[in-house]
Parts: C-alpha cells; sequence; structure tokens
C-alpha cells in the first residue's frame, strides 16, 4: 500500500537482515496511520512515536520496507476494501486474501517480505495466512512468548460441558453469538465517537457492522461477557497447562473474489465459530500451511493455553518439520 515507506532496523539482533511489512493500523513516528480509511488517515496526524510492535522488530534488527493494506477499521475477515480494492492472493489467484491482514499475509506470500505485522481479533491473521498459504501466529491476548508425547484424542468442546449445555452453549455457533456482541461493544467503546463525529464512508459489510456495533447495550455486553467466562473455563480445562487443539484454521480455501454479500456472510459465520475460540479465550494460535484442497491452501492451527507461546511455537516448527511442508511449500512467515 505504501512500497516508499523505509525504516532501517538496528545495525544486529536476531531479524538482522530481514524485513517486514507493517499493516496500516500501526504507528510508526512522523507519518500517517490510515487504519484502512481514507477517512480516518486525513483526521488524524502524523504519529508522534513508533508503536511498541514495530519497534520491538525493530530493534530486533528487522526493516519496515512498506505499510500494508488492510479492511477498514479492521473489522472484516475477506481483505475487499472499498476504498483501496483487494490484494491479490498469490497462492489462490482469483480468490480473497482474507482479512483484515490482507496486505501483510499478501506482502509474505508474494516474497516481498520476509515478515508481515498483522492483528488478530477474530481470525485477521489466522484466516489470511490459511488462505495465501503462509505460516501465521496469533500471540496470547497481553504476550508483546515436549508435548507430542501424549496420544491425541478428540474433544467436544461445548457439548461435553454440563455448565455450557445448561446455558445454551453447547455448539460453536452459539460461541460465535457471545464473540460478536463482545467485539461489537468493544470496537464501538473504541471508535464509536469518531463513527459518529466523522461519518465516514465504508464500504459494505463494515458499514452494516458498525450500525450493529452501535445498537449494542452494556447489559448486552455484561450478558456476554458471563457467557464468555464460561468458555474459557471449560476451553482452559480442556487444555490444562500443557494441551494444545489442533483445529482447521478455516473452513476451507478463500472464497473467490467479488462472492455475493449474503454467501460471505453465510462464510463469516462458518469462519468465527472456528476463529472465536482463540479470541474469547486470550489464547495462542498458530497457522500452519500444511494442506491444500484442489491446489488451493488450507490451514492447520494449533491452540494452547493462553501463555504457552513460547511452547506452541516450539510444537509448530516440530510438527511442519514432521509435515515435511519447509521443503514442499517453501512457505515464509507472517507473525
Amino acid at each position: 500500500m505504501d512500497a516508499q515507506l523505509h525504516v532501517p532496523g538496528a545495525d544486529s539482533g536476531p531479524l538482522a537482515g530481514c524485513t517486514v511489512a507493517v499493516k496500516d493500523m500501526y504507528d510508526i513516528e512522523g507519518q500517517r496511520t490510515g487504519f484502512g480509511n481514507p477517512a480516518w488517515r486525513s483526521s488524524h496526524p502524523p504519529a508522534s512515536v513508533t508503536a511498541a510492535a514495530v519497534q520491538l522488530l525493530l530493534s530486533a534488527g528487522a526493516s519496515v520496507v512498506g505499510r500494508t493494506h488492510m479492511d477498514e477499521l479492521a473489522y472484516s475477515l475477506n481483505g475487499e476494501n472499498a476504498h483501496y480494492g483487494t490484494p491479490r492472493n498469490p497462492a489462490a489467484p482469483g480468490r480473497i486474501p482474507g482479512g483484515s491482514s490482507s496486505g501483510s499475509a499478501v506482502a509474505v506470500a508474494a516474497g516481498h517480505t520476509d515478515i508481515g505485522l498483522g492483528s488478530d481479533t477474530g481470525g485477521s491473521v489466522r484466516v489470511p495466512a490459511s488462505y495465501c498459504g503462509v505460516l501465521g501466529f496469533r500471540p496470547s491476548w497481553g504476550r508483546l512468548v515436549d508435548i507430542l508425547g501424549s496420544q491425541p484424542q478428540e474433544v467436544e468442546l461445548g457439548g461435553s460441558c454440563p455448565e455450557l449445555r445448561a446455558a445454551g452453549l453447547a455448539k460453536l455457533t452459539s460461541w460465535l453469538d457471545v464473540f460478536r456482541v463482545c467485539q461489537a461493544w468493544e470496537v464501538w467503546q473504541a471508535h464509536g465517537d469518531w463513527v459518529s463525529g466523522h461519518d465516514p464512508q465504508f464500504g459494505p459489510g463494515i458499514r452494516d457492522r458498525f450500525l450493529m456495533a452501535s445498537k449494542i447495550t452494556r447489559q448486552e455486553w455484561e450478558a456476554a461477557c458471563q457467557q464468555r467466562q464460561l468458555i474459557t473455563k471449560a476451553v482452559l480445562q480442556v487444555l490444562g497447562n500443557d494441551g494444545v487443539l489442533m483445529l482447521p484454521t478455516a473452513p476451507g480455501p478463500a472464497p473467490m473474489c467479488n462472492t455475493p454479500p449474503h454467501e460471505l456472510d453465510a462464510w463469516r459465520q462458518r469462519m468465527i465459530s472456528l476463529t472465536c475460540i482463540a479470541g474469547l479465550t486470550g489464547a495462542p494460535q498458530v497457522n500452519l500451511p500444511v494442506a491444500t484442497v484442489g491446489g488451493l491452501p488450507v490451514g492447520l492451527s494449533l491452540l494452547g493455553p493462553p501463555g504457552s507461546d513460547e511452547r506452541l511455537l516450539e510444537l509448530a516448527e516440530r510438527v511442519f518439520a514432521l509435515c515435511g511442508a519447509e521443503e514442499a511449500s517453501g512457505a515464509q512467515g507472517c507473525a
């Protein structure tokens, strides 16, 4: 989106010589942050300080070589932006790249950068990583860190828990409803004043979601938070201190570009039924590009307990090597 931006990293460090593309929501000193929307960019001054996540990469030796495309205010999973268009998915031409960290995933998949810095609430790193066939990592909530020995077993996250069944939360589709209320309330608390004051011209989908978010009441949010606590307790009981949940990152390959909105909405519901598990519990999750369907990337995820980031990444590296994915796909990293 802005390939002219260049910020050199430290001369030495674990990422020395690596390049990183930064999602257009992270501040870089002296530069305007667009947040995927022209009105946001024009109504905010240049940043006075560089975001901590970007500074950590710079201090580790990585150089910023571009600011990347994203969905408006990070409130979509498609990567189709009504103002700036849709990045081309190198791994699945003619199909959407996924969002909201679309540009960061595409920059890595196309070989333009070694690292793509994104963000992930409802799947905004995991989904584009799955669609574009790259490694993707969502860290534990609040983080800026040998479990292969046990026999894998199938688990039923909701239906096996009496508390969740009693609360009507036995199915992942009900977790989606809880996630949407929590997400909508929080996004409106964060951006509602700006949206109301500037009346930006959002694209389809984004506009509808902000309208929905504006109508969520505190009582609805508080009720959803109570349900969220039940869900989190149940998931943590399954995971324990060292368990790992293996699940699909997305329901399947990336949908085609210009898919009708009603079809994308149905797909989004299936998608968030998977991605909301980490979103509700604050758990870290890694997307591994180890599978294809009809020649198109489909990601496999590993999800661990909150705070298990380093152990989860070590396991992901071992699983990736066991699958022979390094030689087969030549995939690069997307953080």
